[in-house]
């Protein structure tokens, strides 16, 4: 739809892979080949010493946890995602064979987001230790069935799975993780990206398209509590200004904010992060599609702690009441028509005792 936008990024990520590999020859060129693979793999063989060390650390057992993904669906709205992590000496298995069947929408992961989310929590546990790659997993075992939630097969659909998905299952593996180790883990995140996606046509009859997620409040944690506004976990996004929102398309951001402060001043315990609030008012016809999660089923807390604020997504039409939406939605706004995103606080932590 916007192909001069599309073909400048192609162009870019062509000019990078080209870069890179004229790097990468250049480091052969300098040394044999034998010694640059020998460095690779005496890298991997640390990152997997450095994992099997941390895992040591951690007791031998068996520790289970599941969540929930909001389907959209008002016939059944939730969907629990269980997950079992056993620990023996300095090896883990992580088993997801017990994911539900893939759902008809689009929420499904393929097995290399599963693979990532594992890579990235254990990661977070050996904190800046542990080498960020393969060889980190060599002790890892990850148990998945084709078919299922968290290893679809083609034809199920995978879009939100990558973005929202993803994020639930760093959630139930924290989850599991925080009764081997509760001094190392941190209450549930936001818990969403906050996909907001918006599109439509100019009179010229040229078209405009535009995706972005949204920050919310991270966990309160063993050292404190969590922070505000801020992208979290599975995301790999950053914000996008309102100059460059408003400047591209035809959209005015009416309030970007903090969400209110929520009312958990309890001693000793350590509030989540603070979610946003951002209010486009969009300037003519323009459709708009909500991908959104933690807007029915709160971020947990951990140890006796409250639970975080929930996410809300409205609309407000010709100056009437907002009306409230659900996770997921796809609706035509017209012109002065606003939408107001409200996104998850994290939830909070308490030592244990």
């Amino acid at each position: 739809r916007t192909p001069l936008e599309r073909r400048g990024d192609l162009r870019a990520q062509e000019a990078a892979n080209h870069i890179g590999s004229r790097r990468a020859l250049e480091l052969y060129s300098a040394g044999s080949s034998d010694h640059l693979n020998g460095l690779n793999n005496a890298l991997l063989d640390y990152a997997e010493k450095r994992m099997r060390s941390l895992l040591s650390t951690l007791p031998d057992g068996e520790f289970s946890f599941s969540d929930c993904i909001e389907t959209g669906d008002p016939d059944s709205p939730f969907v629990e995602i269980p997950v079992v992590i056993r620990l023996r000496g300095d090896s883990a298995e992580v088993d997801f064979t017990n994911a539900p069947a893939a759902l008809p929408n689009s929420l499904n992961a393929v097995r290399a987001i599963t693979v990532a989310a594992v890579f990235y929590v254990f990661q977070c546990l050996g904190e800046n230790a542990v080498p960020a790659n393969s060889g980190m997993l060599r002790p890892i075992t990850i148990s998945t069935k084709p078919g299922t939630l968290c290893d679809a097969s083609y034809p199920s659909a995978v879009s939100a799975g990558n973005v929202e998905t993803s994020q639930r299952l760093v959630d139930v593996l924290f989850g599991a993780l925080a009764q081997a180790c509760p001094d190392k883990v941190p209450a549930a995140s936001g818990g969403s990206m906050n996909n907001i996606l918006f599109g439509g046509t100019y009179p010229d009859k040229t078209s405009f398209v535009h995706y972005e997620t949204l920050a919310c409040g991270s966990g309160g944690g063993p050292s404190g509590k969590g922070a505000d506004a801020i992208q979290i976990h599975m995301t790999n996004t950053l914000n996008t200004p309102v100059e460059a929102v408003e400047r591209d398309f035809p959209v005015r951001i009416v309030r970007y904010a903090l969400r209110d402060k929520a009312s958990n001043d309890t001693p000793g315990i350590h509030p989540g992060g603070r979610g946003v609030c951002r209010e486009y008012q969009f300037l003519q016809t323009t459709e708009v599609t909500i991908i959104s999660e933690r807007r029915a089923k709160q971020p947990y807390g951990l140890n006796g702690a409250p639970a975080g604020q929930l996410g809300r997504n409205w609309i407000k039409r010709n100056n009437n009441p907002p009306q409230l939406l659900g996770g997921k939605a796809t609706l035509l706004l017209e012109a002065n028509d606003c939408l107001i995103i409200e996104t998850p606080c994290g939830g909070a932590y308490q030592p244990p005792e």
